[in-house]
């Protein structure tokens, strides 16, 4: 009768990991639940996703997927900060004339060169996924 008790304890212990251990890889974060192979995949899982390109970063027997993570926890897991990718957008105005103030009568003697109606005219940007840039006027 003893042997039962403990097989059932046994079990019913082993059973409540599983099922705790299931339930925190659901509560995980969105970087996580990506399961990303890629360096690309884990940054677009979300805004703080980071993917740790430290060679010796893996401990033995973990997935590729456990270089992507929110950049705090990777912070914690021994990844040094220069070795987490994690871009961000940026914006940088090339060109930036005023418009063209056309007045009655002054058009004309304007050439079409120098007629500007859109501002800025040069700029580049460079976008992460999920990311805006708003331009404050």
């Amino acid at each position: 009768m003893a042997e039962i008790n403990v097989r059932l304890v046994t079990w019913a212990g082993i059973l409540c990991c599983l099922i705790w251990n299931g339930f925190a890889q659901q509560g995980g974060s969105d970087c996580i639940k990506a399961n990303a192979k890629h360096c690309g995949e884990c940054i677009q899982a979300g805004p703080n996703c980071g993917w740790c390109k430290k060679s010796d970063f893996l401990q033995e027997g973990e997935p590729t997927s456990a270089r992507c993570d929110d950049l705090a926890a990777l912070k914690s897991k021994g990844c040094p900060l220069e070795d987490i990718e994690n871009p961000r957008g940026s914006k940088q105005v090339l060109e930036d004339r005023e418009v063209t103030n056309r007045k009655i009568g002054a058009a004309e003697k304007l050439d079409p060169q120098d007629i500007t109606q859109i501002q800025p005219q040069k700029l580049v940007l460079k976008l992460r996924v999920e990311t805006t840039i708003v331009q404050e006027t």
